[in-house]
């Protein structure tokens, strides 16, 4: 019972995080995907949702125990020294697929994501790190993974362009 209670609470503590409304707009694309170097290596997928939020899918499979992992979270960019360069919270669910698993039930948990980005060019660099926290009673495969990003801008966000004419210097 407690250890579920301590789950929700550290589940609780991230989506917290995740909520914060900063000003500063940090994203500049709208869809990147590339490579994630973690323990294995695997494929990383961010779709922006808003102007400070994305969404990121990871899949990474584990060829040693036949399966392969699954986060679907959501992120919320804050903006450090510029605009190409953020740090993100967030949370999701993360999930295994593999020929071995009898109950998908058993192979759902929480995530959650920490971690820096930056921007150069169309190349996006980011470290996170992902905690993820087994939702059933069963499953014992708490894990804290670190992991590097490089992904391609697929499609650019829109610039928004100066009504210069509102401005009469006369």
């Amino acid at each position: 019972m407690t250890n579920s209670i301590n789950r929700l609470f550290i589940l609780l503590i991230l989506a917290l995080f995740s909520c914060f409304n900063f000003k500063a707009y940090s994203q500049y694309y709208k869809t990147a995907a590339g490579i994630r170097i973690s323990d294995n290596w695997g494929v990383s997928i961010a779709q922006i949702l808003t102007k400070r939020w994305t969404a990121e899918m990871i899949l990474q499979p584990d060829p040693v125990e036949d399966f392969v992992k699954s986060n679907l979270l959501i992120r919320h960019h804050l903006p450090l020294i510029t605009r190409r360069f953020n740090l993100y919270l967030g949370a999701g669910l993360n999930f295994r697929l593999g020929k071995s698993e009898v109950d998908f039930a058993k192979t759902i948990g929480a995530s959650g994501i920490g971690g820096l980005e930056l921007k150069l060019g169309r190349l996006l660099i980011s470290y996170d790190v992902v905690p993820e926290i087994p939702l059933h009673a069963s499953s014992d495969y708490l894990s804290l993974q670190t992991g590097l990003s490089l992904r391609y801008i697929l499609i650019k966000a829109n610039k928004k362009k100066w009504n210069w004419k509102k401005f009469k210097f006369e």
